[in-house]
């Protein structure tokens, strides 16, 4: 359902939806969330981007998302400039999980493409880096001890999205946020890869919309909602709907935003 050549926005939705995947993923996690939101009229496009070879990873086909984070940045970014041709549309919508979430945001604020973005959703985004559950500084130090052997191993993209990473602090000089555009963040409690859950927050800058939402709280799923289970978990899916469809007054999703699907 992702990437169907016979799927053209609608006056209903008129934006492409672009999907970006994490760190050592791909774009197919996302698939029961493009079967949906096809049902609901929307077309999906999606990069299996950023494929790092110098890295044990690069011996499983399906892992990508784990290339230099800038490099990757020019990979997507020239991705959602040729949906915008391909498909006539004036702006696209972005669905992302974590690393993807950087990836919007460089396409928005160091890129200046604000007037290319309608609305991003992420998913347990990596906006500020990551303690990963409290280990975080002990995989700095060996960063800095053993740099190319820890990129081989965890690959270049993994290691740069650890809190207090010059990557990272090269990435929050920019804004997380442009005015025109609304934003919802979806987090989860449960979540121990992208820790604190404050690293998924979005600040708003004048101008911009945003919203940042404790999936678990706001909608008490049946299950735990997990890092790796966001891009299927059926409240997340129903909650990307949610954030790509809120009034831009709206705060908070209603219980049947936050229904399960079928």
């Amino acid at each position: 359902m992702i990437n169907d050549p016979s799927c053209l926005p609608s006056s209903a939705h008129p934006h492409p939806v672009v999907i970006l995947h994490g760190t050592s993923a791909n774009m197919w996690e996302f698939n029961k969330l493009a079967r949906y939101l096809k049902d609901e009229g929307y077309c999906s496009d999606g990069i299996n981007y950023g494929k790092e070879l110098l890295t044990a990873q690069a011996i499983v086909p399906s892992l990508y998302g784990t290339a230099d984070l800038n490099s990757s940045s020019e990979e997507v970014a020239g991705f959602i400039d040729n949906v915008l041709e391909q498909t006539g549309a004036e702006k696209v919508d972005i669905v992302a999980h974590p690393q993807g979430a950087l990836q919007a945001k460089n396409y928005i604020s160091r890129f200046g493409n604000a007037d290319k973005v309608d609305r991003v959703v992420t998913m347990g985004a990596s906006l500020h880096g990551t303690t990963l559950n409290g280990s975080g500084d002990f995989l700095l130090k060996l960063v800095t001890a053993m740099p190319s052997l820890t990129a081989f191993f965890a690959s270049t993209a993994a290691i740069q999205q650890l809190a207090g990473s010059a990557t990272m602090a090269e990435a929050n000089s920019f804004p997380d946020t442009a005015a025109g555009v609304t934003y919802t963040s979806l987090f989860s409690p449960n979540d121990t890869t992208v820790t604190p859950n404050s690293a998924s927050y979005f600040s708003p800058v004048p101008g911009a919309n945003v919203v940042n939402l404790d999936a678990e709280a706001a909608c008490s799923p049946d299950t735990p909602i997990t890092h790796p289970d966001m891009p299927a978990h059926p409240t997340i899916v129903a909650l990307t709907k949610w954030g790509l469809e809120r009034p831009t007054d709206e705060v908070l999703p209603s219980a049947e935003d936050c229904a399960p699907l079928a």
